[in-house]
């Protein structure tokens, strides 16, 4: 291919559209799990968590649901990925062997918060929420007491969730979208110093914990018992006023190794006795590679 400025920008459309169609084929996860919230800042502050919004009778003058100003900051990251190519190889018409290089590109984009959202899943034993406790801990403050929501054990990690509220479990903040860019003018430093043409993204965001009450985490044997019990701790959950605060999990998240028995849990109809399984289709199952 002769190297012009006609040849080069049709060049740059046509990798545009194959890096576009890598980001509309991928199949990002992290939408099941955590709220997308716009940040126009580059430090966001969630005041609110802890608050839970309550109905009350009116008897002499409005209550106000007043919130807790715990304090929980998310400051936006910026993270990037660029692929090189070759200007000799656009000379001799090789650049087709980039294409998929340019797809990969696309998709590593639109997966990208996955490793955000589900790397705070598997550290949530470690990672702090907005009480200062660590997202899954035996010991977070409500009313004058302590409340669970980790089930401590040896075997690898599996969540349960309560993801139909308003908050997920967990929040992608996102400030600048990623989008592609084109480092291929002569006068450009890659170029004149080494015949390199640049197509990189960039993009700022993060991600944080949201309430608490809405996931837990078990490293126990995956199995019915198991389920039911971590079930039954978080539709009791309360909130400070001693009303139950109505979690209701329908989300099962798990690694690789805990999938055949998940599906064993939620998909088959019949128990190994045969008898009706109840839990049957009780929660939808999300596979993570990321929680093994």
């Amino acid at each position: 291919m002769k190297v012009n400025q006609s040849n080069l920008l049709t060049l740059t459309t046509g990798f545009n559209g194959i890096f576009n169609k890598g980001m509309r084929e991928a199949k990002p996860q992290w939408q099941t799990v955590a709220t997308q919230v716009a940040s126009n800042t580059k430090t966001q502050e969630y005041g609110f968590l802890g608050s839970f919004v309550e109905i009350m009778e009116w008897v002499d003058e409005r209550h106000a649901t007043a919130l807790k100003q715990h304090g929980y900051t998310l400051t936006n990251k910026t993270f990037a990925g660029t692929v090189d190519v070759r200007r000799e190889d656009i000379e001799d018409d090789q650049f087709g062997v980039y294409s998929p290089l340019l797809e990969e590109l696309g998709r590593a984009v639109s997966i990208f918060p996955d490793r955000l959202v589900f790397g705070l899943l598997r550290d949530g034993t470690t990672g702090l929420c907005y009480d200062s406790q660590p997202f899954f801990s035996a010991s977070h403050p409500v009313g004058k007491g302590v409340v669970s929501n980790l089930t401590a054990g040896v075997k690898p990690l599996w969540i349960m969730m309560d993801t139909t509220r308003a908050l997920k479990p967990l929040i992608y903040q996102k400030r600048k979208e990623f989008k592609l860019v084109v480092k291929n003018a002569e006068t450009d430093d890659s170029v004149f110093d080494h015949g390199i043409y640049r197509y990189g993204v960039d993009g700022r965001c993060n991600a944080g914990y949201g309430f608490w009450q809405m996931a837990h985490a078990c490293t126990d044997t995956l199995d019915a018992d198991a389920v039911k019990t971590v079930r039954a701790q978080m539709t009791a959950l309360k909130g400070d006023t001693g009303d139950p605060l109505y979690v209701q999990p329908d989300l099962i998240v798990v690694g690789p190794s805990n999938q055949s028995a998940a599906e064993e849990i939620f998909l088959a109809d019949r128990n190994a006795a045969g008898a009706t399984n109840t839990l049957y289709k009780a929660v939808k199952i999300l596979v993570s590679p990321f929680l093994d």
